[in-house]
């Protein structure tokens, strides 16, 4: 009877336990940017963004489809 007391309990808090960790909130992945970053960032994006459109003129090089 004690052994299955003791298999109880500690059934019981291995399954606190693990309901602690699953509810418990993750740690953020890396820290938040600032908007001056991030406005920094998006403009850097968009002007790599504009290069790639001015280099593909319709009619010059690239591939030709039958």
């Amino acid at each position: 009877m004690k052994v299955q007391r003791i298999i109880s309990f500690a059934t019981l808090a291995i399954s606190i336990l693990t309901l602690v960790l699953v509810l418990k909130r993750p740690a953020p992945l890396a820290p938040a940017a600032s908007p001056a970053a991030a406005a920094a960032n998006a403009q850097s994006f968009q002007e790599k963004v504009n290069r790639l459109a001015e280099t593909r003129v319709p009619g010059e090089g690239g591939a030709k489809f039958a």
